[in-house]
């Protein structure tokens, strides 16, 4: 679908620094808002109680914030923190919403849809999905000056997802929109774009945002990434407001890769069950990621471990190791009859331990064997080596990996950490995002392309 907007893009900076009263649960505050970082900046003339705890319930929640008669305004709060010691809340404000001129919405209505944009899916849409030719014909209908309204757009395919009981559709648009101020007036770029078959209530666009923020990581493999602006569109399909939406610190942002990103050719048939993995809080995004870019440390290699294991279980719910459930047995029945002569309190801390023997599931390494094993079979499909890629050590990473992960989370300080531990992070992820893709269906062929994609930028 192509798009253009007649819209002047307004892109010069200039900053604004908002500051006055505003009352949050009955209690009152002095704010002040930088309009150039998106932060705002709480300070209340009492003290508060549970401190730490206003922050955390001002997330997602949108915020009536009342300047003079120039400067009335809505924002919606995003992650926050508090400085100790003079507590003053720091909060990200994700959208920030002016309405017109003397009207007094507090915040914004409904809406028919929401479009995302991001670097990050201008390379998902991709060269090889006729972006350039999506682009000469948004620069001819400019210069022919063409009515969007009287043109009918090609339609694009749409992804469902439900989440919190309403159904969303996803689809993808081309987008251009001129900026008089730029050398080269015109500013081209892709949209991720969501509507219901409803109006979006916009008390929803906090976990929408976060939604598209964890689809955007998964496909770029990155762990800090940013959309750079939302568009919120009427029911009749003109352009309401735009908002710029930063969801982290930008020193911590990792800019996306185009040789690394899952491309949408290859993931359009499992999009809509990959959007519902996400939905439904399946992935453990957490500790999916490097925490920095461009370095692994060793917090990577205990994060990657408690990733893998959450998505083992999801994707190999009834995986058993027969010869652990075999030994395990036989351990519980050998105690639970073996003579003893304990007192009460004795038995109590017998009891203990038999229930810890019954509770402990397989071992990592047993995972690891199996769906290292389940990786070689569908990389090495039709040709490839994974000793090409992940070095011909790979066989012997199920071991490695339950050795380091043991000394580290016991605090094994004579353990001496190896360049190939390091390594192994990368084949972990490269299995986690395998076990992920084959969890919505994914052809097993798909799957092979997708994972060294990701990990490796091949195409």
């Amino acid at each position: 679908m192509i798009q253009l907007l007649k819209i002047i893009s307004e892109k010069r900076r200039i900053m604004f620094y908002y500051s006055n009263i505003v009352y949050i649960g009955g209690k009152k505050y002095t704010y002040s808002l930088d309009d150039d970082k998106n932060k705002l900046i709480l300070v209340p003339l009492s003290k508060p109680k549970n401190e730490f705890i206003i922050s955390n319930e001002l997330r997602g929640k949108w915020l009536y914030l009342k300047g003079d008669e120039l400067s009335n305004f809505s924002v919606l709060l995003g992650i926050g923190h508090v400085n100790r010691g003079n507590i003053v809340f720091d909060i990200k404000c994700l959208v920030k919403y002016i309405p017109e001129f003397n009207k007094k919405t507090n915040r914004p209505r409904t809406f028919k849809s929401i479009w995302f944009s991001s670097l990050a899916i201008d390379y998902f849409i991709g060269h090889k999905n006729g972006l350039l030719d999506k682009s000469i014909e948004i620069l001819s209908d400019f210069k022919n000056d063409s009515d969007d309204n009287n043109k009918k757009l090609k339609q694009t395919r749409k992804h469902k997802f439900i989440y919190k009981g309403t159904e969303y559709k996803i689809y993808f648009m081309t987008i251009g929109r001129f900026e008089f101020e730029k050398r080269f007036p015109f500013n081209i770029f892709s949209t991720l774009n969501i509507e219901t078959s409803k109006n979006i209530n916009l008390n929803d666009l906090y976990d929408l945002i976060n939604i598209v923020k964890l689809f955007l990581q998964f496909i770029s493999n990155r762990r800090f990434i940013d959309i750079d602006e939302i568009f919120l569109m009427k029911e009749n399909g003109k352009f309401s407001f735009s908002g710029t939406v930063k969801l982290d610190d930008e020193s911590n942002l990792m800019e996306p890769s185009k040789w690394n990103i899952i491309p949408y050719e290859l993931i359009k048939d499992n999009l809509s069950s990959l959007l519902q993995e996400i939905a439904n809080n399946n992935i453990c995004f957490r500790s999916l990621f490097n925490f920095e870019k461009g370095k692994i440390n060793t917090v990577d290699i205990m994060n990657i471990c408690a990733s893998f294991e959450s998505q083992f279980d999801n994707t190999y719910p009834n995986f058993k190791n027969n010869n652990f459930k075999k030994v395990k047995k036989d351990i519980i029945k050998y105690i639970t009859e073996m003579p003893n002569n304990y007192n009460e309190h004795e038995l109590d801390e017998m009891s203990i331990i038999i229930n810890g023997i019954k509770n402990y599931s397989d071992t990592l390494k047993s995972k690891l064997q199996f769906a290292l094993d389940e990786f070689v079979k569908i990389y090495e499909d039709g040709g490839g080596k994974v000793e090409f890629d992940f070095g011909k050590n790979y066989i012997n990473m199920p071991d490695r990996f339950k050795n380091v992960r043991n000394a580290l989370d016991h605090c094994n300080v004579k353990y001496q950490l190896s360049g190939q531990n390091y390594f192994d992070v990368d084949l972990v992820r490269a299995i986690i995002y395998m076990m992920i893709l084959k969890k919505i269906d994914m052809p097993n062929e798909k799957i092979k392309v997708c994972v060294r994609k990701i990990i490796k930028g091949y195409e």
